[in-house]
């Protein structure tokens, strides 16, 4: 009993695939947007990036501290942020693509991710213990404490 696909399936999967598309192009149009607000202010840009690297470093203090995360993985975390501050913050906005030190903020980036993506993936228990969906939680949290810098320091390249 092999039936061919209804009307309604293939619709959902058209409106899927085109809200998937509508959902880039708003992004890009965002980040657009936001490149020409840092390219126009980067003192301000140079305050808002600074100001949130103080917010994710606290945030990896307090992981640490009251929710009692791996020591190894907040380091980790809080040294990637240390080093996005000393390497490309310091020089904000005269960042050189093809500099080692762009390059180790680029690799402490992925390591980063990986570390993170490791961590949540052997400690699964941890989204039952909070009753959290588990990909809904990871996302929010590899935004704000993984993506929210390098994506700052993206956009006012």
């Amino acid at each position: 009993m092999n039936f061919p696909p209804s009307f309604f399936v293939l619709l959902v999967y058209a409106a899927g695939y085109f809200s998937l598309l509508f959902g880039a192009v708003c992004l890009a149009c965002g980040l657009y947007y936001l490149a020409e607000i840092a390219e126009e202010n980067t003192a301000l840009t140079k305050k808002v990036i600074r100001y949130t690297l103080v917010v994710v470093l606290a945030c990896h203090l307090v992981l640490w501290a009251y929710e009692r995360f791996p020591f190894l993985y907040v380091a980790f975390g809080a040294i990637a942020h240390a080093v996005y501050w000393v390497f490309l913050l310091e020089r904000f906005p005269f960042t050189n693509p093809k500099s080692i030190k762009f390059a180790a903020c680029v690799a402490l980036f992925v390591a980063s991710n990986v570390s993170w993506f490791m961590f949540f993936r052997n400690n699964h228990e941890l989204f039952y213990e909070y009753r959290l969906s588990p990909t809904p939680s990871v996302i929010s949290f590899f935004l704000i404490m993984v993506w929210t810098v390098p994506t700052a320091f993206f956009v006012s390249l």
